[in-house]
């Protein structure tokens, strides 16, 4: 994953484009993401470009649009993994965002919570390209 990816490959990249749902105090809320790969030399499949389409307009069509930008440059720039463990460190004063299911080491199921939307943007993205089998991201003596 450290590997720097000068530009976009031209041409049509694989992608994934996931419907998601998160809970806030003020209920329910859906949002879809899509993720963009490339196949690596050795068959594996490295995320590159992020993309979350909004219509809500004002300030968070910035943070949104702006964020899915930077996430595409940390991509080619090899350092996703930290852009997305710092986005999750992301807090809000709204109380607690819920996305996600948490698996205890029992096997039950429980609601995963974030402390803002960022952070549960985040994970979901760190969702989609685990569900993807693509690069896993920061593991030791990954070489890409």
């Amino acid at each position: 994953m450290k590997t720097v990816i000068e530009r976009r490959p031209a041409g049509t990249l694989q992608g994934v484009v996931e419907k998601l749902e998160y809970w806030t105090n003020e209920g329910r809320h859906r949002f879809y993401l899509i993720v963009s790969f490339i196949e690596l030399p050795d068959g594996r499949k490295r995320a590159i470009e992020f993309f979350m389409p909004v219509n809500i307009g004002g300030d968070a069509q910035e943070w949104v649009t702006s964020s899915m930008r930077l996430l595409s440059l940390a991509a080619r720039g090899g350092f996703l993994d930290r852009a997305l463990d710092d986005m999750q460190k992301v807090t809000w004063d709204k109380g607690p965002v819920r996305c996600g299911i948490h698996r205890k080491d029992d096997g039950t199921e429980v609601p995963k919570y974030h402390d803002s939307r960022v952070a549960a943007v985040a994970y979901a993205i760190q969702q989609i390209i685990a569900n993807y089998n693509a690069v896993p991201t920061s593991q030791p003596g990954n070489p890409s």
